[in-house]
């Protein structure tokens, strides 16, 4: 479920996913080879938003993470393919399937965020072109009343030629 709401200008916005995979700081300064202390600094400065746990550490939303730092390489030293052996043992095989896997994950996680990012815009949007339009036509009305004809002014009280005279 994903929820937006705008107060003064501001979004805000809060999402409550139960099958999103959130990383804690360690786990996720290892996925992206910065420091611990980088991402909590992140985090204060409001690059990275994370949630509290219950014993006040941070936990950080995977698509999230990956949206402010790019991911690490899986195999930074072999970026050839003539490095690598022709034939190798089944191990390594599934070991770099699995790397291959994650980073697929890891892509899908970082478009999932941005399509939930993009859908939550659309709907403030949305909700801000609806109030648009109602001022419009409350400014709309009150222009037509105001054109319509004004009222007439009362008519003046008749003074008698007489000054001394009051009427009753």
């Amino acid at each position: 479920m994903f929820t937006a709401q705008a107060d003064d200008g501001v979004l805000t916005c809060a999402c409550i996913h139960s099958h999103m995979t959130t990383l804690s700081l360690r786990d996720a300064a290892e996925r992206v080879g910065v420091h611990r202390t980088s991402l909590l600094r992140s985090i204060k400065t409001g690059r990275l938003s994370a949630t509290r746990t219950e014993s006040g550490g941070y936990r950080v939303d995977a698509a999230e993470l990956f949206r402010a730092f790019p991911p690490l390489s899986p195999n930074p030293e072999r970026s050839d393919s003539d490095s690598q052996p022709t034939s190798q043992p089944p191990t390594q095989a599934s070991a770099q399937e699995t790397t291959a896997g994650s980073s697929e994950g890891v892509r899908v996680a970082v478009l999932e965020g941005e399509v939930k990012a993009l859908a939550a815009q659309v709907q403030l949007l949305q909700r801000m072109l609806e109030d648009v339009q109602a001022q419009r036509d409350k400014w709309s009305a009150q222009a037509e009343r105001l054109a319509l004809a004004p009222p007439r002014p009362p008519a003046p009280l008749r003074r008698g030629w007489w000054p001394f005279r009051r009427s009753a």
